[in-house]
């Protein structure tokens, strides 16, 4: 990858991907190239069928790739960092259900304004002006692809901007629905609450083997095990291949020289008058040059270790043995164990890729390679387990601590309202909250001012508690509210109403950040019903 596309100023070219950018969170895996399994008789003809249409390979591989490009660009060398959690094949059908609603509206973009879009690509400027030969060499030879197909999903990505500006253009936030919004973001609140921690009411609880079994039949999904599966799979990692790997002193100077604005000092005063005097806003080359050392030998060991993986695959693919071939290369062939899509991995972790590959596999299948953050893998598949309800017998430990958790939330919700009637009382007597509360053996608790989106230290993210609480700022005793640990009663206060004078002041950027969030939504229900409408069917 060009040096330069790891710039932070260069990871700014958003304005051409508005629709997929605002569709779905951008998702990637290993590449381009990771799709087709290369040699397999039973390859599909077709990638899938969308409004009834079948969609070619090619036609899906082409809208993978431009996808993958697309993060590339955005991401930069942070695109490895992301690469576990994404989906980019769902991102590439999004765009092509996108693409036949634009053909419906017969939505176009001009030649011109394709050329005018491109040449505003900071990627493809030299200093302020468009290179054509910088272009040309980004596209072939770090995109793989030629400038007229490059211009060709340009333009597509263009119609589907249009297609976006078209459906929001008439979303618009009213003064009244701007102050209430405004109000629901900055408006702050301060409560005392008494806590009846369910946990507290676990020895009450009466246990006997008539209520654990019917507990048992009654919750028999609670329990199920969902489908895992086991793999055998070869890492070749980075470890692999560092020790092979070696750095010249001009391949360290010149990455430093590449990638400055990744050594700045720390704090550096960035106004032209007050830096006169500082002969320099970089870290020297001799501060950094053990960390470019470490980045550089990663890169390299892990493209030896993509080398490998290469030609592993390729011997599979023409028939060798998988654990023949792991021997040849010394590399041992590790074990997963059972796990579900959920649970973790040992020696790996969780991985979306890794877990998604194993999970589509066939027994005794071979994946393609796939990346992880410190190197690739190739994964067999060696057994699979269905999803099943275990006998009572087998987990009749995991039914005993159900029921006590259940029966002790009921018990706690029955004594927290038995308390409210007693502060109810207590304090229409003359006492206040804090008095109440303490009358009752009970701890009280105060938070900290927060607003609606804010997280409560000692709560959580509780959504009921937070409704309660601005939803009683008059000082009203609240009702039993249901949080995390068990069932709270709360008081307010004190309530911090918006500052009007500020609010005036950042009425027009807040309107600009709602409206555009709204014309989001508007976009994300009408994108929702058309992909109900186009009835996928993947083959992938």
């Amino acid at each position: 990858m060009l040096k330069f596309l790891r710039k932070r100023r260069n990871l700014k070219i958003v304005l051409w991907i508005l629709v997929i950018a605002v569709i779905v969170t951008f998702v990637f895996t290993f590449g381009p190239a990771s799709l087709i399994k290369q040699g397999k008789s039973n390859q599909p003809k077709y990638a899938g069928i969308i409004f009834g249409k079948k969609i070619s390979l090619e036609n899906f591989l082409k809208s993978r790739h431009y996808c993958y490009y697309q993060a590339l660009m955005i991401y930069g060398k942070n695109l490895s960092k992301i690469i576990d959690y994404i989906n980019l094949d769902e991102q590439a059908w999004d765009r092509l259900i996108l693409l036949e609603e634009v053909k419906r509206r017969k939505i176009t973009v001009s030649n011109e304004e394709v050329i005018k879009e491109i040449k505003q690509m900071p990627l493809f400027k030299e200093g302020d002006k468009f290179d054509p030969k910088r272009y040309k060499v980004i596209v072939t030879r770090y995109f793989k692809t030629d400038p007229r197909s490059f211009e060709e999903e340009t333009r597509k990505n263009m119609q589907i901007s249009k297609l976006y500006e078209d459906l929001v253009k008439d979303v618009s936030i009213s003064d009244e629905e701007l102050e209430r919004l405004y109000k629901e973001e900055n408006e702050q609140i301060k409560v005392s609450y008494t806590l009846i921690a369910s946990r507290d009411f676990k020895d009450e609880v009466k246990v006997d083997e008539s209520k654990l079994r019917k507990f048992y039949e009654n919750n028999k999904t609670l329990f199920k095990v969902p489908l895992q599966v086991n793999v055998e799979y070869l890492p070749i990692t980075v470890e692999l291949t560092e020790d092979e790997v070696e750095v010249t002193e001009e391949e360290l100077k010149a990455f430093y020289e590449n990638n400055k604005e990744d050594f700045k000092k720390e704090n550096q005063n960035m106004d032209n008058k007050k830096t006169e005097n500082v002969k320099s806003e970089y870290k020297d080359f001799t501060e950094v040059k053990d960390d470019i050392k470490k980045i550089l030998v990663n890169e390299k060991s892990k493209d030896k270790a993509l080398d490998i993986a290469i030609e592993i695959k390729q011997m599979i693919d023409k028939g060798g043995e998988f654990n023949k071939i792991a021997k040849e290369y010394s590399i041992p062939i590790k074990e997963s164990g059972f796990f579900s899509k959920v649970q973790s991995i040992p020696d790996i972790g969780w991985s979306y890729e890794f877990v998604n590959t194993a999970f589509n596999l066939k027994t005794n299948e071979i994946s393609d390679i796939i990346e992880l953050p410190n190197g690739y893998y190739i994964l067999k598949l060696k057994d699979k387990k269905e999803p099943y309800i275990p006998e009572y017998n087998q987990v009749k430990q995991k039914v005993k601590e159900a029921y006590i958790n259940k029966q002790s939330q009921i018990l706690a919700k029955e004594k927290a309202q038995e308390y409210l009637r007693q502060l109810q009382d207590k304090m229409n007597s003359g006492l206040d909250f804090k008095q109440a509360v303490e009358s009752l053996s009970l701890k009280i608790e105060t938070t900290d001012f927060f607003a609606r989106n804010d997280y409560i230290k000692g709560i959580g993210k509780s959504e009921e508690f937070k409704r309660a609480a601005f939803d009683n700022k008059d000082g009203r005793l609240s009702n039993v509210i249901k949080v995390a640990r068990g069932y709270a009663i709360l008081k307010v206060e004190e309530f911090k109403p918006i500052d009007n004078k500020k609010f005036q002041e950042e009425k027009e950027s807040f309107r600009e950040k709602v409206l555009e969030k709204k014309k989001i939504e508007t976009f994300n229900t009408w994108f929702n019903n058309l992909k109900k409408e186009a009835n996928l069917k993947s083959f992938i």
